[in-house]
């Protein structure tokens, strides 16, 4: 944003300086080849300055038709996208989608696709007990082997060993959980207390 005001400035101050130079020149009535000139350079200036402004303009249109793809990956992922399904929804060419589209997300089309794919696999992995063929499916991974393969990519375990260690994890915390509840619930032997606490008052006793 700063380089952006920035250039902004140093191009309206250029045209302030061809505008001057102009009327000057329109004032000592000089050779008319040179007020042409002066108006020439005048124009390139204000061209020059206004260029900017329109690269961010398109850019920030550029962003806009990117963000619409990426929306509708969101809402689509279980279908049978293709890069060319998405860059046709934004009416964007082919190309231009794509390589915008890894430069604003980081990611090819076919990364990205996938890992929307493999977070939603991720949930239901860990909040059902849907089993993984028919989570792979609702997913949009065309077979099992495919989320297998994503898992192993991406998170380093298969699809079952996440859904074991989380399930394990969850059983520990739920032990622990209850753990600390029986003992808020014991109950307390005010006999045993009291012996203790006169044991006590006897052994720091002169």
């Amino acid at each position: 944003m700063a380089n952006s005001r920035s250039t902004s400035s140093d191009g309206d101050r250029h045209v302030r300086q061809r505008l001057t130079s102009l009327l000057e020149q329109l004032i000592d009535n000089r050779a008319p080849f040179q007020r042409i000139a002066a108006i020439y350079m005048l124009l390139d200036a204000l061209v020059t300055a206004g260029t900017p402004t329109q690269r961010a303009e398109s850019s920030l249109r550029e962003e806009a038709m990117i963000k619409e793809g990426i929306d509708f990956i969101n809402q689509h992922f279980d279908q049978p996208l293709t890069l060319s399904d998405v860059a046709s929804h934004t009416g964007m060419s082919y190309s231009w989608f794509s390589r915008l589209f890894k430069k604003v997300s980081r990611h090819n089309f076919k990364e990205y696709l996938t890992l929307v794919r493999l977070n939603k696999a991720r949930t239901l992995l860990r909040d059902t007990r849907t089993p993984i063929t028919e989570i792979s499916h609702s997913c949009g991974f065309q077979e099992h082997k495919a989320l297998i393969a994503a898992f192993n990519k991406y998170c380093g375990l298969t699809p079952t060993e996440y859904r074991k260690r989380f399930i394990s994890r969850q059983n520990v915390i739920e032990s622990e959980l209850a753990l600390g509840e029986d003992c808020l619930c014991l109950p307390l032997n005010h006999a045993l207390l009291e012996r203790l606490a006169l044991s006590n008052q006897s052994q720091s006793a002169p």
